[in-house]
């Protein structure tokens, strides 16, 4: 069998998922590069922004490393832009309101139960938040009922 056909047959049993994650994962590298290079920084620049070892954020950008959401939303928070869009997700208008709940236990209504433990929480006040799809509070005016 010719070199060429051992790696078609590679490469062919390679799992979808697989292919998918490793795609993604170059896109996310390649986007990330692209923002340190309009921002002018290097990864050891982003690691002192973010707070982590310029080893962990090399790692994340160029080993098979299996991203969160919660770090790539702090890539995004340090870059200040969108790193990955879920499809279907950029409706135009569509905004995001954001509540801040202040709220203490409420002991009279405390219940324990053998091992189980329970707290009602009675509300104190809740602060809404407008944040539009850039991420910057807006004016509640700007809410409409629908």
């Amino acid at each position: 069998m010719k070199a060429n056909g051992i790696l078609a047959k590679a490469l062919t049993s390679i799992p979808a998922d697989t292919k998918i994650f490793t795609h993604k994962l170059a896109d996310i590298a390649d986007r990330v590069d692209a923002l340190l290079a309009q921002k002018g920084w290097s990864q050891k620049d982003l690691a002192r922004e973010m707070g982590k070892q310029e080893s962990e954020v090399s790692k994340w950008l160029t080993t098979p490393h299996n991203l969160t959401l919660k770090s790539i939303a702090k890539l995004e928070a340090a870059l200040g832009a969108e790193i990955m869009q879920v499809a279907g997700s950029a409706q135009a208008g569509k905004q995001y309101v954001y509540l801040t709940v202040h709220a203490q236990p409420n002991m009279a209504l405390h219940q324990a139960s053998d091992s189980l433990m329970t707290t009602s929480l009675s509300v104190k006040a809740v602060e809404p938040v407008l944040v539009d799809q850039a991420g910057s509070d807006s004016d509640m005016s700007e809410v409409t009922a629908a």
